[in-house]
């Protein structure tokens, strides 16, 4: 999957962010008890960070699931940090400098999508680690992802799986052409996001332009078989 993200701007982007969001809380223990505390404050599960590994398939699902179940926490964590100029390593990117992002439409946007796609993509994954793999079954798997990702996100408008749409559906009847440059904010997980029109427009032809992408390869997949 990591080799899916090279060569496309967006997934690249989400993929750095991914990876400064669990870098931070990585070998810190105070970091790590402060956001459990912020969890049981906000009467959230309490939910570790996972580690993003590179060559296991499923991680990137798990991380972007645990993060997207995690966002209101982390969002004041980080604000939090922020404020209280808690120091970080020279090689981690400033508490700051990931709430920035983190409260981004266009962040929030990805983080919703890939949440979607990783987790459909990670369905094919499974298949491919039974202990017996049957090609039909793999066959029929990619063909659903052909479908799925066909249909949710390039063939319809309103674009997005389940949590994409939760997000896009309490702001859509403000996104018409009249007056999506007339927001500003709105409300994401009782937090306030920053919109952008560019980066709602960016976050679209990316998302699309890697479903397409992924489209392009289930389809390979299912010809050599």
């Amino acid at each position: 999957m990591e080799g899916a993200a090279k060569d496309h701007a967006l997934s690249e982007w989400f993929e750095r962010c991914l990876r400064d969001v669990i870098f931070y809380f990585s070998n810190s223990t105070n970091r790590s008890t402060a956001l459990a505390n912020l969890q049981e404050h906000l009467q959230l599960d309490a939910l570790k960070m996972l580690k993003l590994h590179a060559v296991r398939w499923l991680s990137r699902d798990a991380c972007t699931a645990r993060l997207l179940k995690n966002y209101q926490a982390l969002v004041i964590e980080f604000q939090n940090d922020a404020k209280a100029h808690r120091p970080t390593t020279a090689a981690s990117t400033s508490a700051g400098g990931i709430w920035a992002f983190m409260v981004t439409h266009l962040f929030v946007f990805c983080l919703c999508a890939y949440a979607d796609i990783l987790a459909k993509l990670a369905l094919i994954s499974r298949l491919f680690q039974q202990q017996v793999v049957t090609y039909s079954v793999v066959t029929q798997g990619v063909r659903d992802l052909l479908t799925y990702l066909r249909f949710t996100y390039l063939d319809s408008q309103n674009m997005g799986g389940l949590h994409l749409r939760d997000l896009l559906q309490p702001i859509a009847h403000s996104l018409s052409a009249e007056k999506i440059e007339k927001i500003k904010t709105y409300q994401f997980r009782n937090t306030t996001i920053n919109f952008s029109a560019s980066e709602h427009e960016a976050a679209k032809k990316g998302i699309r332009g890697k479903s397409a992408s992924g489209n392009c390869e289930a389809h390979r997949m299912v010809l050599h078989q």
